[in-house]
């Protein structure tokens, strides 16, 4: 969500996304200026009535690390005038007929009016936006719904005019120079999808609120006059619109930019396919360990329109296009870290081309050089995350993002990974429906079930009580979909990927065999794919829940196999516990499991100190009876 905003002349245009803050200066030749101490992926931008002052609200950095902050910066010098506290409420600076002002939009659906003083801002008054509001129009719902946090909003035009998305209702109306002067002209309860990307416009006294429906990709628009009439626009897009008193800018495909007239519905197309191309250096081929993975297609850029002035900035973010005059500006961006750049926006791109089916889109929200090395600290961004199974999933598939790729390219590398925004909740045991409708997802976007393999293998330790008590509200899945699940996770480990168009309904039915066990551990050597590292974690404790003392076959021959070639350093152990577990809660398996364990360390010539150590370990813990291998009883 980068943002790009005019200056109340014209004469100027403000991006800010995750590489910084530009300015270009729209004259008869246009001037760029940049800095890469402020950036504002997911923030708040906005800029007083003279265009001598922005707010901007994201990440500053000007030593070896970046914060999160709220800072003003100089216009048009780009030079960084305060930093303040930064919390998670939006702001803006306006100008009323008392001077700048900074807005808050408060939890309390409450404007406050702040005044800004030697670097720091003293609260004036406060508009409570419901109490004030003239009118109360009709609820509205909008696109795909979903329940989660909502993220609210707000837009403030430079000569005060404000639309604000509280928790309660979107508002409209004018912050004045005294509060005898603030009008609230109305609210309107709205309901969307949690994940839903809303944006907000001012035109004048016509309020614009922007619903995105990723998955479908439209974008619903309600232009709300300020005596309540309400319009309502449906348009394709890929993007959030821009727009102005004349026409909608909007995005249908990768390709193309539309400009809507809102008074006749004519069209003015703009084809932008020859500004996709990333102009860095493509990755090197170390950065893809398994094999170069699938480049975007759905490349959606960035909006800004404001009479002539018609301007595109494309999905890499590397430079901005003037429509009008089919010219490209580059923002002066550091040259050499463009490969890795690139390396970080495919991904990013690329991820939310399968997350948009679940209605989640993410974005790269850190990106902070250290001033002497070429390493970079990074984060990523997630909007409020669904409750349910399709959150859980896409919530782990964003944690597990550095895992997949090697972050580094170019001699530039990643240092950290931060994560920001919203997150998934424990939402009890997902139906057979929720578990068939996210293993479709998963064929469609070819995701097999380890991948996320952290955030399951987590749960399942929660659920058995390892290593504290038994909390059977964590399992993610009723006993239908468990078995499903298993069964897809060692089919696709089977098959180096998925083997089937659609969910057998056998599945559900038929034995897990040893066979199929024995199947995945003779297809080790040829996984070409991504393999998860928790994968051990999640299929040993899937096992020991699912097919309980009918599963120690298998667990004991992934056991046995971990000890000649574990897949990750930490296979056996993972098997030992779930080995534990099961002979913990079936005794008279005990001494067949004895049996084995000592059949490994007689073998002994171990390649590492570690496998006779969890040899050991689990030999302890079944001998004794243990839960687990955390368990002192």
């Amino acid at each position: 969500m980068t943002h790009a905003i005019f200056s109340s002349d014209g004469s100027a245009l403000l991006l800010a996304d995750v590489f910084g803050l530009t300015r270009f200066a729209l004259g008869k030749a246009v001037k760029v200026k940049h800095t890469a101490k402020v950036s504002s992926a997911v923030g708040d931008l906005s800029m007083n009535a003279s265009a001598t002052l922005a707010l901007v609200r994201g990440r500053v950095q000007t030593g070896a690390y970046g914060s999160t902050a709220l800072v003003t910066v100089g216009l048009p010098a780009l030079g960084l005038r305060e930093k303040l506290a930064a919390d998670h409420d939006p702001r803006a600076i306006t100008t009323t007929d008392a001077g700048d002002r900074v807005v808050t939009l408060a939890s309390s659906d409450a404007l406050i009016l702040y005044t800004l003083q030697g670097g720091a801002l003293y609260e004036e008054r406060k508009v409570d936006l419901a109490a004030k509001s003239a009118r109360s129009l009709d609820a509205k719902t909008v696109g795909p719904q979903a329940e989660g946090h909502l993220l609210n909003a707000l837009y403030v035009a430079p000569d005060g005019h404000f639309v604000a998305r509280g928790y309660k209702a979107v508002y409209a109306g004018r912050v004045g120079g005294d509060d005898a002067h603030d009008e609230v002209w109305w609210s309107l309860p709205l309901s969307v999808h949690c994940s839903a990307e809303v944006t907000l416009a001012m035109e004048g006294t016509t309020a614009w609120i922007f619903v995105r429906d990723a998955a479908a990709e439209l974008v619903y628009a309600l232009a709300v006059e300020r005596d309540g009439t309400v319009r309502e626009i449906t348009r394709p897009s890929l993007s959030a619109p821009a727009v102005d008193g004349a026409v909608m800018l909007t995005q249908p495909d990768s390709h193309t930019v539309v400009a809507w007239s809102l008074s006749d519905g004519s069209e003015q197309r703009y084809e932008v396919a020859a500004w996709n191309a990333h102009p860095a250096e493509e990755p090197e081929k170390k950065a893809y360990p398994r094999g170069v993975p699938p480049m975007p297609t759905r490349l959606p850029g960035v909006l800004a329109v404001r009479g002539a002035q018609r301007w595109f900035v494309p999905w890499h973010r590397e430079f901005a296009v003037d429509l009008a005059r089919s010219a490209s500006h580059p923002r002066g961006l550091d040259a050499a870290a463009g490969p890795f750049r690139r390396l970080l926006m495919e991904r990013f791109t690329q991820l939310n081309e399968s997350l948009r089916a679940l209605h989640i889109e993410v974005c790269l929200s850190a990106f902070e050089r250290h001033p002497k090395e070429p390493r970079v600290s990074l984060s990523g961004w997630k909007p409020p995350i669904p409750k349910g199974l399709a959150g859980r999933v896409a919530d782990a598939l964003v944690q597990d993002l550095y895992n997949r790729v090697e972050l580094h390219t170019h001699g530039h590398r990643w240092s950290s990974f931060g994560s920001e925004g919203g997150f998934s909740q424990e939402s009890g045991p997902a139906s057979l429906d929720e578990v068939r409708a996210v293993l479709a997802w998963m064929i469609a976007h070819d995701v097999i079930p380890t991948d996320v393999a952290r955030m399951l293998g987590s749960a399942y330790d929660n659920g058995l009580g390892i290593p504290s008590a038994p909390r059977p509200d964590a399992f993610p899945f009723e006993a239908e979909g468990e078995r499903l699940v298993l069964r897809a996770a060692l089919e696709t480990l089977a098959a180096n990927g998925w083997a089937v168009t659609s969910i057998p309904d056998s599945w559900r039915t038929e034995p897990i065999t040893l066979d199929l066990a024995r199947a995945v551990i003779s297809r080790r050597e040829a996984f070409t794919r991504y393999l998860n590292r928790d994968a051990s974690h999640m299929l040993s404790k899937m096992i020991a829940r699912h097919l309980d003392a009918e599963g120690m076959p298998l667990l004991l021959a992934f056991f046995e196999s971990a000890v000649a070639a574990p897949l990750a350093s930490d296979d056996l152990r993972r098997f030992g516990e779930a080995i534990a577990w099961v002979a913990h809660h079936h005794p008279e398996l005990r001494d067949e499991v004895l049996a084995r364990v000592d059949a490994c360390l007689a073998r002994g010539g171990f390649g590492q100190h570690s496998i006779r150590y969890d040899l050991e370990l689990t030999r302890e813990r079944v001998a004794r009876g243990a839960k687990h291998f955390w368990s002192n009883a």
